[in-house]
């Protein structure tokens, strides 16, 4: 059984991920979500967690559920920012 303190914090790895993926500083990623930097520095550090509406924005900034971006390394599935609308409207015309 997996202790809390052991388990793997995919919160900080994710956000550190999608940091990188719009390829921008922590200033630019946080200003999507009305964070700032320092924020953003807690959360990729793991010093500190996002509130649930936080986590709810960049679910939907980049299409995810909740469940995926709390427990799964999203380092390994295809994530794209832009809203469902967007996201809807890419593969309607493929």
């Amino acid at each position: 059984m997996l202790h809390k303190k052991d388990k793997l914090d995919y919160i900080a790895l994710n956000i550190r991920h999608l940091v990188e993926l719009e390829g921008m500083g922590r200033d630019a990623f946080g200003e999507l979500f009305g964070l700032n930097r320092g924020s953003v520095g807690c959360y990729i550090n793991g010093k500190s967690r996002p509130k649930i509406e936080t986590l709810r924005k960049i679910c939907r900034r980049y299409n995810l559920t909740l469940d995926n971006l709390v427990n799964s390394n999203l380092r390994y599935e295809e994530v794209k920012a832009g809203t469902s609308q967007e996201r809807e409207k890419e593969l309607l015309s493929r």
